[in-house]
């Protein structure tokens, strides 16, 4: 869930395009409804189930039968939903599947919630660095003598005007 506020799909196999690009809101349909009851559910006739998102089938062309969905959470956080759609050869899902897709939801949800943690970590590292160029060009070209000193009294900045006006 991006935000809380809504689901974007994320397919393996072979997704049709434009399911690539599907975005649905997050407290709607049975994903929804997992997300927020935190119990996953197996549904073998969604067409029939009055909980069913009918908007992304209608959208992306992809018509849904039947539906496996199990809540990701990482320790407090909700991450998203899991769905499987249309188990293989038109068979229904049954409890091994739900059983065995859940036990594996947790690792799913961990390596999501790190994942976003590692971007945010690198767009963060990113930041700092531009604004360090910033300050070392903005203090190199300054026209006043600059120096810094840790709390041990060791120098660490010393711009060019600072060097010209002492003489080292």
């Amino acid at each position: 869930a991006d935000e809380k506020k809504n689901f974007h799909f994320c397919g393996m196999g072979r997704p049709q395009p434009s399911m690539t690009n599907a975005i649905f809101p997050a407290d709607q349909g049975l994903a929804g409804k997992v997300l927020q009851s935190q119990r996953s559910e197996v549904i073998n006739d969604v067409q029939n189930d009055p909980r069913f998102y009918k908007r992304f089938d209608l959208e992306t062309g992809f018509q849904t039968r039947s539906m496996l969905a199990i809540p990701l959470v990482a320790g407090q956080e909700k991450i998203g939903v899991l769905e499987v759609l249309n188990k293989s050869g038109g068979q229904s899902f049954q409890e091994e599947d739900r059983l065995l897709l859940q036990s594996i939801a947790e690792e799913i949800a961990f390596a999501i919630h790190d994942a976003k943690l590692f971007d945010a970590k690198q767009a963060l590292t990113a930041e700092i660095e531009k604004m360090h160029q910033f300050q070392t060009k903005l203090i190199q070209t300054s026209n006043d003598g600059i120096i810094a000193n840790d709390p041990h009294g060791n120098i660490i900045i010393f711009n060019e005007v600072a060097e010209k006006i002492l003489g080292y």
